[in-house]
């Protein structure tokens, strides 16, 4: 593939190719590139996500200095999920993501870990950090959650909302854990960032149609102090 961004080539957020994060440069860019994926998915679900067996996606990017390119490196990715369904407790799911990126080349990619920010979806989530985002070209993510439903199949309308038809309600329970740094060497030596929290699901349909999460959870921070941070979101973390 071939991109022209506009924009520092250090701000572009990367999960399986290229795409804009911070327009903050007037000059424009252009990234010649190939992608190789090599993916397996073993999930299975009962409901609106998986609730057992496993997944990996390893991908490889590479922005060549071919032709008009302006810019030069390699991006390694790898993602891997795993849920364990305990049926004798209700069906508790005991979900897990995996996430490693890294950038080398002349001219390096920077990812983030970005806090959990209401009406978007950032692949690489770290919840309870009062906005704050930590930046750099290696980064390491694991989220794991406890996900257990308490009420299932219920078709509610929640009034005065009648086109929110409310199927089921799950909690959970999580903890985000990420390290992040701009040389690969350093990255085990980095701060480990770290959050724990709660939080309740509603599994929704809009208008019966439309699958829509509302999730609200409270999240602390365990790496230092700081005041528990209440999040509301319309998106699965994964």
């Amino acid at each position: 593939g071939s991109q022209r961004f506009q924009g520092n080539p250090l701000y572009l957020q990367f999960s399986e190719g290229i795409s804009n994060y911070f327009q903050n440069a007037d000059n424009w860019n252009v990234a010649n590139f190939y992608r190789l994926s090599y993916v397996k998915d073993h999930r299975r679900g009962a409901q609106f996500w998986p609730d057992s067996g496993y997944s990996y996606n390893f991908t490889l990017l590479q922005a060549l200095p071919v032709l008009d390119s302006t810019v030069s490196f390699v991006n390694l990715f790898l993602e891997t999920q795993a849920y364990a369904n305990f049926d004798f407790l209700n069906h508790l799911v005991w979900a897990n993501r995996l996430v490693g990126i890294s950038s080398q080349g002349l001219n390096p990619q920077t990812f983030f870990l970005g806090d959990d920010v209401p009406f978007q979806s950032y692949f690489t989530t770290i919840r309870g950090f009062g906005g704050t985002t930590f930046y750099g070209s290696n980064l390491a993510l694991w989220n794991t959650e406890l996900r257990y439903p308490i009420a299932t199949d219920l078709n509610f309308v929640l009034p005065p909302l009648s086109f929110l038809l409310v199927k089921d309600i799950e909690l959970a329970g999580f903890m985000d854990t990420g390290v992040v740094s701009d040389k690969l060497g350093e990255l085990g030596e980095s701060k480990v960032l770290n959050s724990v929290g709660a939080g309740i699901r509603f599994y929704s349909f809009l208008f019966q149609q439309s699958l829509v999460e509302l999730r609200f959870d409270v999240a602390w921070r365990t790496d230092e102090a700081a005041p528990p941070e209440f999040i509301f979101n319309l998106a699965p973390i994964f």
